[in-house]
């Protein structure tokens, strides 16, 4: 379903749309951060031609031949400590970004010992007006024509006992029930 609708269009956007650039960063950044991980733990060696003599033994504990005792060198210098903290740091923050950007701090309901029932109903209240719009989309272009679709199916497939006479010519309109139901009348 689409969160916002575009004026003249009958496409839409979302806040998705807005952080792509930092969901791709995190998705690099989280891979590159494996590989730096997996190169520490297990670095590229260099050598001459013919400075190893048999294979490069890289389990841990591994033994490797080699025909000078400085023929066989890490490549890479682990990133230690600082490295790892600077990448972990850069996670945290497009994580934070990314769950900003789709409300996730806002539609969290914090918990507090000294909340009051009035305090709570303003919350729940607050995060209903803030997806009232997106979930009125996901009713009308998601839910009501999957759901047509399915009791048109099974009423095709004689699925349900005999309809009642009143019924067969009736439109029929799906109440949903439940707590977001209720947000049409929380705009």
């Amino acid at each position: 379903a689409r969160w916002d609708k575009t004026a003249g269009t009958h496409w839409g956007t979302g806040p998705i749309s807005n952080i792509l650039e930092n969901i791709n960063q995190l998705n690099t950044l989280v891979f590159q951060h494996a590989e730096s991980v997996a190169k520490d733990l297990d670095p590229p060696y260099k050598t001459t031609d013919r400075g190893v003599v048999g294979d490069l033994d890289s389990r841990p504990g591994g033994i490797t031949v080699v025909g000078e005792m400085d023929d066989l060198q890490p490549l890479l210098q682990p990133a230690g400590a600082r490295g790892q903290s600077t990448a972990l740091e850069e996670k945290r923050d497009l994580r934070q970004s990314i769950v900003a950007a789709l409300y996730g701090d806002k539609l969290e309901l914090r918990n507090s010992p000294a909340m009051t029932a009035t305090e709570v109903n303003a919350r729940r209240d607050e995060t209903f007006r803030l997806i009232s719009d997106v979930i009125g989309r996901i009713k009308t272009e998601i839910q009501d024509p999957a759901l047509q679709f399915l009791f048109n199916t099974m009423l095709r497939m004689n699925a349900f006992l005999p309809m009642p006479e009143e019924l067969r010519d009736a439109d029929i309109d799906l109440i949903y029930t439940g707590p977001i139901a209720c947000l049409s009348w929380v705009r």
